[in-house]
């Protein structure tokens, strides 16, 4: 599943090289209809990488912002994981 997003991710403009990457590549993987971001993807992405929800949050901004995407986080996210699972 990682690699399915972080391949989608890359398809879409988003670079490797950048925090947010790995930030959004765990947000689409955690996440699933009904959860809030703040209190439950972004609190347990910033866990999972010794960080701040305030921090992911933020990088996971300006990676969607590297896409040229003008989507919100959420809806970004939302987007991206009903894409991929119709992938798989």
């Amino acid at each position: 599943m990682i690699s399915v997003i972080q391949d989608y991710l890359m398809a879409n403009g988003i670079p490797s090289n950048i925090s947010g990457f790995k930030y959004l590549t765990m947000a689409i993987k955690m996440y699933s209809p009904g959860k809030k971001f703040v209190s439950e993807i972004y609190k347990g992405v910033a866990e999972y990488y010794d960080s701040t929800p305030m921090r992911v949050e933020r990088c996971i901004r300006h990676a969607i912002s590297k896409s040229y995407c003008n989507l919100t986080n959420s809806e970004y996210i939302a987007l991206a994981r009903m894409l991929i699972d119709r992938k798989i």
